[in-house]
């Protein structure tokens, strides 16, 4: 059985396969069964992932942010997340999501239109708000913020608005399986093919002895 010590030559590894088969063929049978029972019948992860551009800020986040536009990249970041709820991840360009249950993809672009279109509306009344009070004051007065970079940033903001242009733009939507149905036989395959072997080379062991 053995060409030295306890090691087992490839020629009777062969042999013992063959001689138990049967079980191999059964055992893997049965693993890539229940492979097919798990993926059709047990809830799988979807990863859902968009991209995202921002086209304009509210005037409070430029003026918190003076002009950097890291730090208003930034908290819209932080608006996203918070509106969409704290599944969501925020990584350089792309919002994405774990889901068990994931809307369609008609479902996912309505709720990002009707968050652009809240989001939109609250820049408008802010922008306003700040031309107003800006427009109240006596510039000659000493103000707490120098308003001439706020003034046309705001002007600016109302022209995106008035042109329609959303503040975030929403494109390239993916919904996919996180473990693809493929993936998963595969490695039911595999895991059968393993426990196949291995219960006949311990059968072949425990009869010998």
């Amino acid at each position: 059985m053995t060409n030295s010590s306890d090691e087992i030559d490839l020629f009777e590894i062969f042999n013992i396969l063959r001689k138990y088969k049967t079980s191999i063929f059964l055992i893997l049978i049965f693993s890539i069964i229940v492979g097919l029972i798990f993926n059709f019948s047990f809830k799988q992860p979807y990863e859902v992932r968009i991209k995202t551009f921002y086209n304009y800020h509210p005037v409070s986040t430029f003026h918190e942010c003076q002009f950097n536009q890291s730090c208003m990249d930034k908290k819209t970041d932080q608006f996203l997340i918070s509106s969409l709820g704290f599944e969501w991840n925020k990584t350089k360009e792309f919002l994405s999501s774990i889901s068990f249950e994931p809307l369609s993809e008609k479902e996912y672009f309505n709720l990002f239109a009707n968050l652009n279109e809240k989001h939109m509306n609250q820049i408008s009344k802010e922008t306003y708000q700040y031309l107003d009070y800006i427009n109240s004051q006596n510039l000659n007065e000493n103000l707490q913020f120098d308003p001439t970079d706020i003034f046309f940033y705001s002007k600016k903001v109302i022209d995106e608005i008035s042109l329609g242009t959303p503040p975030i733009i929403f494109h390239s939507l993916v919904i996919k399986r996180k473990f693809s149905a493929i993936l998963i036989i595969v490695f039911s395959i595999l895991m059968g093919l393993f426990l196949g072997v291995t219960q006949s080379l311990f059968r072949n062991q425990y009869f010998n002895k």
